[in-house]
């Protein structure tokens, strides 16, 4: 893998996704890793994490749009402070479900 042409593809990638789709969120991850926009990225696999911390609704819509707004609100407007939330997020995200699956594999067991 050569690392300078897949940075260099993803910020293009980034680039067309502001341009062609007036910046839509539903590709935030790639436009706040790749260094467009500090945008608030949920991680799709997840966003019912910052909902259950937060206390809200668990349906996806709802549970995609509020993260956003919560981080959007908490978390600094800077690349590397929203690059973090995401990776935190999502790394609690596959914490919880891994430790829910082992649970549910040793109940179905016995």
């Amino acid at each position: 893998m050569v690392p300078e042409l897949r940075a260099a593809r993803l910020k293009e990638i980034a680039e067309r996704v502001r341009g062609e789709f007036a910046g839509d969120l539903s590709a935030g991850r790639i436009l706040l890793f790749a260094g467009i926009a500090p945008v608030a990225a949920v991680p799709s696999n997840c966003p019912h994490v910052l909902m259950r911390i937060l206390g809200g609704p668990e349906d996806y819509g709802a549970a995609y749009r509020a993260p956003q707004r919560a981080i959007a609100a908490e978390v600094v407007e800077n690349f590397e402070a929203r690059q973090r939330a995401y990776l935190l997020l999502k790394r609690h995200g596959q914490e919880i479900r891994k430790r829910a699956g082992s649970r549910g594999r040793r109940a179905a067991r016995a």
